[in-house]
């Protein structure tokens, strides 16, 4: 969603800007991959049936994706907020994918 910014609305506390949506979806961001898996494994071992594409499928696409998408600069929440960058915790979130996609 776009993110838009409301003047005339007064933010908590009078804090201004007030701010709607988020721009974070044209960001890359790795950790969202660790999350992902860690939301599969948690699945798996909930023992909820199968979607219409099987976890596994899903796994092996996000760890092909990682064998070279973990090299990339990423939006990731540890980053500088001024430019993508090396972000340790998307670096580590998304190793985690690795340890609970299978």
């Amino acid at each position: 969603m776009t993110e838009l910014e409301l003047p005339w609305l007064p933010g908590y506390e009078k804090s201004v800007p007030v701010r709607i949506g988020n721009a974070a979806y044209k960001q890359y961001q790795l950790d969202i991959f660790g999350e992902w898996s860690n939301t599969l494994f948690q699945a798996r071992e909930a023992g909820l049936g199968p979607p219409e594409h099987s976890r596994n499928d899903v796994a092996l696409a996000m760890l092909e994706f990682l064998e070279t998408g973990w090299e990339q600069p990423d939006d990731g929440i540890g980053r500088c907020a001024a430019r993508a960058g090396i972000s340790v915790h998307s670096k580590n979130d998304g190793f985690g994918s690795l340890s609970t996609a299978w």
